[in-house]
């Protein structure tokens, strides 16, 4: 006998955002193990062998529904379900053992078993999709004049992508399609690791600018309110769901939501999850889980965000799905496969054809997505998007393109004390005359001190993948005394302890230089140049040497320079078809030899070694410690050498100026020198960790900068140097005044104090002490 099986298909919404609901339990005719959830997009099936009489749908917040099954129309069911009232519990669980405690503390001991991460490597395709729309209150306004332009959104991408992983922590996504509304071939992509993590077992997750404390860790039975929801069975396994939202009087950058957890290894099956406090931008992510090969592993992931503007009557906002396939568990993947690039868009990626998507895309387009490439593409072409992306192609090496020419932007303007403004001009040949090879340059000039500055360049681009380049410019310029031989991994962006810079040396000469990087971790530099020079300065300093500043005097100076730069596993991705680095989570290390052949009043050999090491890392509960080391050493050098080629420039005290990273705050600009140098800046950002009020949430750092200088016996320069070590240490209230800056951010004005001490302190006390401003941008 052979039973007829019931199929019914549906989808749950919210009855009033009509918005899709994810994981909401479904159990068949009230049988608690019988039944399913609905998925990430809120579409459920059911296949039984069981007449279906009736389905009950059940979901935290929402009022519980009854639905009778009508066999003959049991297909493309839309159940909406009303919110109930009340919100999640928002009170203390009274004394007495938290049964979801139990559950919790169970998954938190089985991290290391169901995190993808610790496994020892795995292999998946991924089919990412988002769009992005406006919303606007009345609406009217978002009606589009031409007919022809409605039923789609005004952004819709969508990548498919290969990602592999071996432990600890290699990662490779090969991006093998891309498609993007209104580009015929886009050369950028997304991806869901870009907006989420790939799994939701780290201790602290990231997302856009915070680091919210996981409810899935160390400990979180005490900072979060868990609720035990509901029980959802089936043949094998039990799926707990548990509410969780911050204890009240707890200060911590905090989630909401609810926690699906499977009794199976005590893994995640599902997360639902939001920022307990709303910013501008707001975000809601959900994760589903299933197991594979006997491991649980990520099966989709959702993404929305809000970006609210005009007192909330216009929002922008987006949608991100992504559906996992293909997972496979190897034993071992081979080092090559990884290659440089973590995200790498392949050449033929942007032009797919209808056949190959329809063969690779887990997520058929609905209507909407269909009309968005239908419209947007017909205006990308008239509107030539893709001569748009060309024009940002060389941004992240400080060019603007515009087809047979560029616009650089490095030497637009700049101020400093002893040039004033500055204003200048850079032009480069673009990238329809040759992306390999360009040619460059730029003219300057200070209207304080009255002079031109002038430069030209060229550059033969080996391989651009590699960053692989061969550089030749002749330049006549200023660097500022103690920075002539700076850090060339950097690039030459202007803070504010530039502005506090007068004391300069004038340098006409050329220099030809290779750079490239060698892997993921190492970058290598070499440098040869050849410079005449002479002092430049507003105001006599204790640098001063004897004849240094009359005009008649000049010396040249030709040296090599070496270097290697190491950040290990650095993310590097390709954008525009240039690799750009998103950082290293392990300290970033520079160092760079520098030596020559000197001629003078007295012929002798230069050199000295440079080195930088620094790192910024979250501790949970505790906030962000930012620190960074400094050390400079000169092995030998000229009796006569000019001031600006020593050790100096430590110090950015204005009085009342910003915070400069990576300078004494207290010191002032050019108060100490030496050959010798090592500083250490630490500065721990608490947030509004420590103090915290519904009205006012100022956010408290501790800084602590120490270092000495010396200069060694065989010397004959006599500068002041501070070889016992000098030391300051301040704090930093930020966020004292807070204001939304045209409906897209936050801008967070606050106030630092410094206080010098020990060996070099001041005998006024007012004189130890420096203040600082800080403004900073946020969206939350």
């Amino acid at each position: 006998m052979v039973l007829a099986q019931t199929n019914i298909s549906g989808k749950v919404i919210d009855v009033e955002t009509k918005t899709p609901l994810a994981f909401v339990n479904i159990v068949v005719n009230e049988e608690n193990s019988l039944g399913t959830n609905s998925d990430l997009h809120g579409n459920f099936t059911i296949q039984t062998q069981k007449e279906v009489v009736s389905l009950s749908f059940s979901f935290v917040g929402y009022e519980k529904l009854f639905f009778q099954v009508d066999s003959s129309q049991n297909q493309n069911l839309l159940i909406a379900l009303k919110p109930k009232i009340t919100r999640l519990a928002e009170v203390e669980i009274l004394p007495g053992l938290n049964p979801a405690h139990r559950i919790i503390d169970n998954c938190v001991a089985n991290r290391n078993v169901n995190d993808p991460s610790k496994y020892e490597a795995y292999r998946c395709k991924i089919h990412f999709k988002m769009h992005f729309d406006v919303w606007i209150d009345d609406v009217e306004e978002m009606q589009f004049k031409d007919s022809s332009l409605e039923g789609g959104y005004a952004f819709l991408t969508e990548t498919i992508s290969d990602r592999i992983y071996q432990k600890p922590d290699q990662i490779k996504e090969t991006i093998i399609a891309n498609r993007v509304s209104g580009f015929k071939n886009p050369l950028f992509a997304s991806l869901v690791t870009e907006l989420q993590p790939f799994s939701f077992y780290k201790p602290q997750i990231s997302v856009f600018e915070d680091n919210f404390l996981n409810p899935i860790s160390s400990g979180s039975t005490k900072s979060y309110l868990f609720t035990l929801q509901d029980t959802l069975y089936t043949t094998v396994d039990s799926t707990f769901v548990i509410s969780f939202q911050p204890r009240s009087g707890k200060n911590f950058t905090a989630l909401k939501g609810l926690l699906y957890i499977n009794s199976k290894d005590w893994a995640i099956e599902n997360i639902i999850a939001e920022p307990q406090e709303k910013g501008i931008i707001h975000f809601k992510l959900q994760q589903q889980y299933n197991t594979v090969e006997g491991k649980w592993f990520p099966k989709a992931l959702n993404f929305e965000s809000t970006i609210s503007m005009q007192q909330d009557t216009v929002a922008l906002f987006g949608k991100a799905f992504s559906i996992i396939d293909s997972v496979s568990f190897p034993e071992k993947i081979k080092k090559r496969n990884f290659g440089l690039l973590e995200k790498e868009l392949l050449p033929d990626a942007g032009q797919r054809d209808d056949s190959f998507w329809a063969e690779n895309r887990f997520m058929e387009l609905n209507e909407k997505d269909s009309a968005t490439y239908r419209v947007i593409d017909k205006i990308g072409e008239a509107a030539n998007f893709d001569k748009l992306q060309n024009v940002f192609s060389f941004i992240s090496e400080g060019r603007i393109n515009f087809g047979y020419w560029a616009l650089g932007l490095n030497h637009l303007y700049r101020f400093n004390e002893y040039e004033g403004s500055r204003l200048g001009l850079e032009l480069y040949t673009g990238k329809k005359v040759s992306d390999r090879f360009i040619l460059g340059g730029y003219f300057a000039y200070g209207f304080r001190d009255k002079a031109s500055k002038y430069g030209l360049s060229s550059q033969v681009v080996l391989n651009r993948r590699y960053q692989s380049k061969f550089n030749f410019s002749y330049s006549s310029d200023l660097r500022e005394s103690g920075k002539f031989f700076s850090n060339p991994f950097n690039r030459p962006i202007q803070n504010f302890r530039d502005f506090l810079a007068f004391d300069f040396t004038r340098f006409t000469g050329w220099s030809a230089s290779f750079s490239s990087r060698l892997n993921r971790s190492f970058t290598a530099f070499l440098s040869y140049n050849q410079y005449q020079w002479n002092r430049a300065s507003i105001v006599p300093s204790n640098l001063s040497l004897e004849n240094i500043n009359q005009p008649d005097i000049k010396n040249s100076i030709d040296y090599v320079q070496a270097g290697i730069r190491f950040a290990a596993h650095e993310k590097l991705v390709e954008v525009f078809g240039h690799t750009n680095s998103y950082g290293s989570k392990y300290p970033v290390l520079s160092v760079w030899f520098t030596s020559n052949g000197y001629t003078g009043k007295t012929p002798s050999l230069f050199s000295r070694t440079d080195l930088e090491l620094s790192d910024a890392f979250g501790i949970k509960k505790l906030g962000t410690t930012q620190w960074r080391i400094r050390a400079s050493y000169i092995h030998s050098l000229p009796t006569n050498l000019d001031p600006g080629f020593i050790i100096t420039g430590l110090g950015a005290n204005s009085n009342f100026g910003l915070q400069s990273p990576g300078h004494f705050q207290t010191m002032q600009p050019y108060e100490f020198a030496g050959t010798e140098f090592a500083g250490i800046f630490i500065k721990h950002e608490f947030g509004s960790l420590l103090f915290k009020t519904t009205a006012w949430k100022p956010e408290i750092s501790l800084a602590q900068n120490s270092g000495f200088t010396g200069i060694f016996s065989s010397s004959s320069v006599n500068y002041p140097s501070f070889d016992k070590g000098y030391h300051e240490s301040g704090i930093i209230v930020d966020n004292i005044v807070r204001f939304k800056y045209m409906d897209l951010f936050y801008l967070e004005l606050g106030v630092g104090g410094y206080y010098r001490y020990g060996s070099y302190a001041n005998s006024n006390l007012s004189d130890n002490l420096a203040f600082t401003l800080s403004l900073i941008a946020k969206t939350r």
